[in-house]
């Protein structure tokens, strides 16, 4: 997005300082809860967020569609939100539709890694590359879902790691602490234990074989975090 001005004109908002301000997901008309402004440094073209404490990408899906509904031409609408391509998959030809994406990010709130799930039920991962997204996982070390919240969170608070981005968000939007990992069950990495030293962590995993299996594996790894109740 190239300015305020085209950003507010792109979502229907208003400009009020450095910001466009604009009714948060399922707010009314005369709420401005959600803030917005343009930056380079996401694939999206712009930065989300929310005075009302609306989950983050519950915001940026919203803002898309607001992009999208408007339609403007040369807005973010046409350069930034691509939809987005599904990587080639072996087998018999199945037509896949994105139900859901997960954005994984850095300490700072730098887009790492992005989940999409489609329909039918599939997982695909993507990396930021400059203003667009490529197929495949980044290179470096693999980081938990929802990392900011989770570094801003208090000592003092539990972390509930799910077997699963939906879960997690779920969890968010009841007030609590939640992440979990990028893969499904079984892919739990020794990068991701460094995050949890000295915090109580409580594992919640789906209730079946693979979700028992995911479960000692979080543990045993956990376990060898120094200061862990």
């Amino acid at each position: 997005m190239r300015n305020l001005t085209e950003l507010a004109a792109a979502v229907g908002g208003t400009v009020k300082g450095a910001f466009v301000r604009l009714p948060g997901p399922g707010h009314s008309s005369k709420d401005d809860s959600l803030s917005i402004w343009p930056t380079d440094r996401h694939p999206d073209g712009f930065e989300v967020q929310s005075f009302a404490g609306d989950p983050i990408e519950k915001c940026r899906t919203y803002v898309r569609q607001r992009i999208a509904e408007r339609g403007r031409s040369g807005s973010i609408a046409n350069s930034k939100l691509k939809k987005p391509q599904l990587p080639a998959v072996r087998g018999p030809k199945v037509k896949r539709t994105i139900d859901s994406e997960f954005i994984y990010r850095q300490a700072n709130g730098t887009p790492y890694l992005r989940v999409l799930k489609t329909k039918p039920k599939g997982f695909f991962q993507t990396q930021p590359v400059g203003n667009r997204w490529k197929n495949g996982k980044p290179k470096g070390p693999e980081i938990p879902y929802r990392l900011p919240e989770l570094i801003a969170a208090s000592p003092e608070k539990p972390i509930f790691v799910c077997e699963g981005e939906k879960d997690a968000d779920n969890l968010a939007a009841l007030g609590l602490i939640a992440t979990t990992n990028s893969g499904g069950a079984g892919k739990w990495g020794s990068d991701l234990n460094r995050w949890f030293a000295g915090r109580l962590v409580y594992i919640l995993p789906d209730n079946d074989e693979p979700g028992e299996h995911h479960a000692k594996k979080v543990a045993g790894n956990l376990r060898a975090v120094p200061e862990r109740t």
